[in-house]
């Protein structure tokens, strides 16, 4: 079966992640990209050999660029004629979805973060009703209801890839090039730069951090729209304001996200709101590291008290006081990443996820 995502190819993040893996295992699926712009994801799929179709540039509050966009879509599928169609948000289910249903071909939603409140573009997507959702956590699962009525609904944990990483080789590198001495410990956050994400609790977490191991934050990750860049603007003022400047990195955007787990030593990413599932949280634990974040959203279907140090959204003393104990303990952190390893693989294995996307796919067809 010939499947065609349906994407707009202008950020990166955890669903952007979760794309790249789906060409390195087929089972019986050809996968295919259509993309509104041309940027990261689309040169790194086609590194992978997977076949991108460009689509063009829309912004549904122009009505001329969503008619080129729609009228490019249509000419791809009179020319590919692919036998379903995937969406993963509801700005590609708003912008494609007339033109899936036009075409008679299953429609499938791939929803990666639960629905919570209706904006407008929930609502040009609700016009839309998928064949199928797949749903990234039990609890995107129980919310798909608010929105769609009587939709088939699987719940489908994303395939994350093991990193084939020379890990000590790899470490050692990283660490000097970003000039980090092998005895300091590393604090990683990567993810997009939205305040929900939690930066600006762990700058604050770390401000009054008082440690007798020496320590350094790498924040990977850096800002794609107007608002992003100016809550990273506010991230490096508060910096600035608490003397953060010698010991907090600003990576910017990074493709080696893999590799820097690898040179960490904890990963922390203190959420203010919850998750759909977290991929970064999957990677962190694939690549044996401890994770601190906040006991919320579908990440806990992941971790759990065995694998991870979770605290209260928001609780800035408890942060802290997480953050300086596995500084200060090496074994235990050891222990939570070998936890997490086996969580990780037990939830994510790509093998065995994109073989049950390969039969719930092809299950629209029967």
């Amino acid at each position: 079966m010939r499947i065609l995502h349906l994407h707009s190819g202008n950020l990166f993040g955890g669903i952007e992640r979760i794309l790249l893996t789906l060409p390195l295992h087929s089972h019986g699926l050809e996968h295919h990209f259509a993309l509104c712009w041309e940027a990261q994801l689309a040169g790194d799929l086609q590194s992978r050999g997977a076949p991108v179709h460009r689509l063009k540039p829309a912004q549904l509050r122009n009505p001329l660029s969503v008619w080129r966009t729609r009228q490019s879509l249509r000419t791809l599928l009179s020319t590919l004629q692919p036998d379903a169609l995937i969406v993963h948000s509801f700005w590609s289910l708003a912008l494609f979805g007339a033109i899936a249903k036009r075409s008679r071909l299953p429609l499938i939603f791939w929803m990666h973060i639960p629905f919570v409140k209706k904006t407008l573009i929930h609502h040009l997507g609700q016009r839309h009703k998928p064949d199928l959702v797949l749903a990234v956590s039990q609890e995107t699962v129980a919310s798909v209801p608010k929105i769609f009525r009587d939709v088939r609904t699987e719940l489908f944990y994303a395939p994350v890839a093991r990193p084939s990483l020379n890990r000590a080789e790899t470490r050692a590198r990283l660490r000097r090039e970003l000039s980090t001495p092998e005895e300091t410990n590393v604090i990683l956050q990567a993810s997009r730069m939205e305040p929900w994400k939690g930066h600006e609790q762990l700058l604050q977490a770390l401000a009054d951090l008082k440690s007798s191991k020496p320590w350094v934050a790498w924040i990977a990750g850096g800002p794609a729209t107007d608002q992003e860049r100016q809550y990273f603007q506010y991230l490096g003022a508060l910096c600035v304001k608490h003397g953060l400047g010698e010991r907090v990195r600003f990576l910017g955007h990074r493709s080696d996200i893999a590799s820097l787990m690898t040179a960490a030593d904890l990963f922390c990413q203190p959420n203010i709101a919850g998750e759909g599932f977290s991929i970064v949280f999957v990677e962190a634990a694939l690549a044996s590291l401890p994770i601190i974040t906040s006991r919320i959203g579908g990440a806990l279907e992941l971790l759990d008290e065995h694998n991870a140090m979770l605290v209260p959204s928001g609780d800035l003393p408890a942060l802290r006081s997480a953050i300086k104990e596995l500084l200060e303990d090496s074994v235990r952190r050891q222990r939570l990443g070998q936890a997490g390893y086996q969580r990780a693989i037990q939830l994510c294995d790509p093998e065995r996820q994109l073989r049950q996307l390969a039969r719930i796919v092809k299950s629209l067809k029967c």
